[in-house]
């Protein structure tokens, strides 16, 4: 049976996270997150949801951890996710499906791909660029 998860707590935790969210064309985390992309994947497993930011038009990164994120893309046709404050996730138990959807305001934008981020080896090369410095 599909639900979405608790919508109303996803919403308010959601939105504590969306207003520390810079919406840099330049450093935009599709494009930061770009060389750690895992190959595409039909779910993942999210028994809490710590965070989401707005990753290009039709983008989210999910985080469902401090070392695990997913970037999901959503249909074309979703017009307001570059606007949204907070989001919901549909999924089935803890799992969230590839075609589940995301919900924006009263919009449910239909997820298309999941990718995995490798979090762990971004955080790696980061932290070696900043010795660099």
């Amino acid at each position: 049976m599909k639900r979405f998860l608790p919508l109303i707590a996803l919403s308010v935790l959601f939105a504590g996270c969306a207003t520390g969210v810079a919406r840099m064309k330049s450093d935009a985390p599709v494009t930061r997150y770009q060389a750690y992309l895992g190959e595409p994947v039909d779910h993942f497993t999210a028994f809490r949801l710590d965070g989401w930011e707005f990753a290009g038009h039709n983008q989210v990164v999910v985080w469902t951890g401090i070392n695990e994120a997913y970037l999901l893309t959503v249909w074309d046709s979703c017009q307001d996710l570059d606007f949204a404050q907070n989001i919901g996730i549909s999924s089935t138990g803890s799992t969230v499906h590839r075609l589940e959807s995301i919900r924006v305001g009263r919009q449910r934008c239909p997820i298309e791909s999941i990718r995995p981020i490798d979090i762990r080896q971004y955080k790696a090369d980061s932290a070696a660029q900043r010795e660099k410095k």
